[in-house]
C-alpha cells in the first residue's frame, strides 16, 4: 500500500512566544512554543491563539505519538508543582512527562468543557541547572491544546509539611 506524503505546513512562531520567564517568587513559565523543536507534525500543530500568545493542538490523527521537548534551567535543586494550562473536550485522559530522561510522571488532564484550565499540579524533583522535560499524549489520545506549562516551587513549611 502506498502512503502520500502530506505536507505539514509551518508556521513562523516570533522569538517572544518562546521566552521561558521566572516570576518573583520563582514561578517558572514555560511558553509551549519554548520547545526544542516547535515545528508541526502529524499531530502537533503550533497555531496564535484568538485570546494573545501560542498554543498547540495535539490532535487525533497521525499514526505515533509525537514529543515536546523543553530545556530549563532550574535556579535552585528543589521540589516544584507542575501544572499545564490546557483546554480538552473530553474525560479521563492522562498525558506523560518524561523527567531528565529517568522519572515518568502522568498528568491527569481535567475536562475543561472546550475552555481553558490548569491540570492538578503534579510534584516534580528537579535538579539545579539545565533539566529536559519531555511531554507526549498515550494513545489513543482525543485532542488536547495546550497555551503553557508553569514549575512553581513547592515550600516547606515544617516536618512532614508543605504548601504550594
Amino acid at each position: 500500500m502506498l502512503q502520500r506524503m502530506i505536507e505539514i505546513e509551518q508556521i513562523e512562531i516570533p522569538e517572544k512566544f518562546r521566552k521561558i520567564t521566572v516570576a518573583e517568587d520563582g514561578t517558572i513559565t514555560i511558553p509551549v512554543a519554548a520547545c526544542r523543536s516547535p515545528k508541526n507534525g502529524e499531530k502537533i500543530r503550533f497555531m496564535e491563539s484568538i485570546d494573545g500568545g501560542m498554543q498547540v493542538h495535539y490532535s487525533l490523527s497521525g499514526r505515533r505519538p509525537e514529543l515536546l521537548s523543553y530545556t530549563v534551567d532550574i535556579p535552585r535543586a528543589g521540589k516544584y508543582g507542575f501544572t499545564a494550562h490546557v483546554c480538552s473536550v473530553t474525560v479521563d485522559r492522562q498525558f506523560l512527562l518524561r523527567v531528565n530522561r529517568r522519572t515518568l510522571v502522568d498528568v491527569d488532564i481535567p475536562y475543561t468543557k472546550a475552555d481553558w484550565m490548569d491540570t492538578e499540579p503534579v510534584e516534580l524533583e528537579l535538579k539545579e541547572g539545565r533539566n529536559r522535560i519531555s511531554f507526549t499524549q498515550y494513545a489513543p489520545n482525543k485532542g488536547l491544546s495546550i497555551k503553557e506549562f508553569k514549575l512553581k516551587p513547592v515550600k516547606e513549611t515544617g516536618p512532614g509539611l508543605r504548601s504550594n
